[in-house]
């Protein structure tokens, strides 16, 4: 193996012990600071502290164990020059991940959709003279998973006596989006104050919704961006099919030389870096 080859895979290390030292260091932080909030609290409270989940769960460690496995996959059984297969294994840790990012919003989409059919359901549940305890329960019987478990788990906990407020205030915890933050704290502070809550509700429902449509059209409006940057993608890699299959000794041959191997693992990371750069680019935050 060559200094150069030597260099990149050393580079890569240095990289990843980085990335390593990082996660470590924010894991150690956590933990400290549970300590201390443990510390800080009475026996009693501590006792009644729960493990808070957040929805949804992250599989934040599928890209790396798909990178490795492409990287066993080709220095096994494909002869691939070491700059292009770490390359390669970059792209699919990098394309894994966004993949894993759409399908966690996918899933918040899910869950504020329902969000928002659980308040309509509510406001008609309490316009008809129901105590809202019984529309909670009402509309844990009528919403499917993935808001259902919640539901359920903020109905039996005020069964058995749980303060509602803090009950309520918890599902904001448990799914950190804006939405569920300004329902669970209508809930809490109605709870306490009193009054007419459907109207209060019917406003919170068409903030959702109107959230939810801006959403799309933004959506809507980034798709082209993606869309181009998939089709570049395709008429590159259609481009080097059509030179192996016309010239495939030749192909192999600049492939194999150190001048080869390099431009082709610069073109990969040039392209895993516009697909990242797309992706951020896309995601607007409002």
């Amino acid at each position: 193996m060559r200094w150069p080859e030597t260099s990149l895979v050393i580079i890569f290390i240095i990289l990843a012990s980085v990335a390593g030292y990082a996660w470590r260091d924010l894991h150690l932080r956590k933990g400290h600071l549970k300590r201390l909030e443990g510390r800080m609290t009475t026996f009693r409270e501590k006792r009644q502290q729960r493990k808070i989940v957040t929805f949804p769960r992250r599989h934040r460690f599928l890209p790396l164990i798909l990178s490795g496995g492409v990287m066993a996959f080709i220095f096994l059984f494909a002869q691939v020059p070491i700059p292009v297969a770490l390359a390669v294994c970059l792209l699919v840790g990098v394309v894994s991940y966004l993949i894993e990012a759409q399908y966690i919003k996918r899933q918040l989409e899910a869950i504020e959709q329902q969000l928002a059919d659980s308040i309509d359901l509510i406001v008609g549940l309490l316009q008809s003279g129901m105590a809202l305890p019984k529309t909670l329960e009402m509309a844990m019987h009528e919403t499917a998973i993935p808001l259902q478990p919640y539901l359920r788990d903020i109905v039996g906990r005020i069964r058995l006596g749980d303060d509602p407020p803090t009950v309520i205030q918890q599902l904001a915890k448990q799914i950190p989006l804006e939405t569920f933050q300004l329902f669970s704290s209508i809930l809490s502070v109605q709870w306490w104050s009193g009054g007419s809550l459907a109207n209060t509700l019917v406003n919170v429902s068409s903030v959702v919704r109107s959230r939810m449509e801006l959403e799309r059209r933004i959506r809507t409006q980034s798709v082209e961006s993606q869309l181009s940057v998939l089709a570049i993608l395709l008429i590159t890699y259609g481009l080097a099919f059509l030179m192996w299959h016309v010239n495939p000794d030749g192909m192999e041959e600049f492939l194999t030389t150190p001048v080869g191997s390099y431009l082709g693992a610069f073109a990969i990371i040039a392209q895993t870096i516009g697909i990242a750069w797309i992706s951020k680019l896309s995601q607007i935050k409002f």
